[in-house]
């Protein structure tokens, strides 16, 4: 009986030493058998199955392992170049398949995802974020102009509604000083695109941030006082007058108390001398009324002559 013969029946057989075959079919399951893990070619899967830490293993140092250890999957790489992964369009999936991972699109965007939402993609000027982001630190830089756009895209915007916003909050609650402690923010204001600026802090209460200045579209601006419910102190860009206790001054400097007793206070030094100067467009110093402090007498001037003087004693000269 031929060699060949013997191998063609379908009784077991077992070599040992070497084989050298020229093709070897095999028709059904095979198994390599290792030292401690097996490697099964399974013929009603169409699969080699590698068993826990059965390794498949490429180039001559090990370069290049697969295989899992009954926990986790590897795919490791230990040479010295690259672990190339070389696709027009790369998708990684979750397990069930039907939610990306990630995406990386040849000569386009590369693409993370969370919970199958797009959340950071590249693009050929930076990158796309959908949703916030949290980090420790930002820095800007830029060899020519260093820019960051807070972007309002709806495009029926109302009075009222905020362009962009940049909160401060703080984390302990112990001391209140939790929440958003600070913050600048801008709005719009009636039709035309026009905004207003605002910048807000917050007592060492745990009340909110409130409004403590607003710059308006026509340069208006608005101090409040320290509830933030009302203006207190107004430059009026427009008429050139500022206000002091009103936000619609009538006059270049206008003080209003409507609920008590207010005024102008001047304080100098001992030896000085404290003053209020008229003047016009010939004579910036056509008149006066002054106070010095070290005779304790009073001034007045008039068409750049003292007319009137009242001393320490209270006498009064003409």
């Amino acid at each position: 009986m031929s060699r060949a013969r013997d191998l063609a029946d379908s009784a077991d057989k077992d070599f040992s030493g070497t084989v050298t075959v020229d093709n070897l079919v095999v028709d059904g399951d095979a198994t390599l058998t290792g030292a401690a893990s097996n490697v099964v070619w399974d013929n009603s899967d169409n699969a080699l199955e590698f068993a826990d830490n059965a390794k498949a293993i490429f180039g001559a140092g090990s370069d290049l392992q697969i295989y899992h250890d009954g926990s986790n999957s590897y795919i490791k790489d230990t040479a010295t170049g690259d672990l190339r992964i070389q696709a027009n369009n790369l998708t990684l999936w979750n397990a069930t398949a039907n939610q990306y991972t990630a995406t990386f699109t040849s000569g386009g965007a590369a693409t993370l995802y969370n919970a199958g939402d797009s959340k950071l993609a590249t693009t050929a000027t930076g990158v796309d974020v959908t949703g916030t982001v949290t980090a420790d630190g930002l820095t800007v830089e830029s060899a020519t102009t260093t820019l960051v756009t807070l972007s309002n895209t709806d495009t029926t915007a109302s009075a009222g509604q905020e362009v962009g916003r940049i909160n401060f909050t703080g984390a302990d609650a112990s001391t209140s000083a939790n929440g958003v402690r600070a913050a600048i923010y801008a709005e719009y204001r009636g039709v035309g695109g026009g905004t207003e600026l605002n910048l807000q802090t917050a007592n060492e209460s745990a009340t909110p941030a409130v409004d403590r200045i607003s710059i308006s579209r026509g340069g208006d601006i608005t101090f409040y006082e320290d509830t933030g419910s009302s203006g207190k102190f107004r430059w009026d860009a427009t008429n050139e007058r500022l206000g002091i206790g009103t936000t619609a001054p009538l006059s270049k400097l206008h003080i209003e108390n409507t609920s008590g007793n207010d005024g102008l206070r001047i304080i100098n030094g001992n030896a000085g001398e404290g003053f209020v100067i008229f003047g016009d467009v010939a004579d910036t110093n056509i008149g006066s009324i002054a106070y010095n402090h070290a005779s304790n007498a009073m001034t007045f001037d008039a068409n750049n002559a003292e007319r009137m003087r009242i001393d320490s004693s209270g006498n009064l000269s003409l």
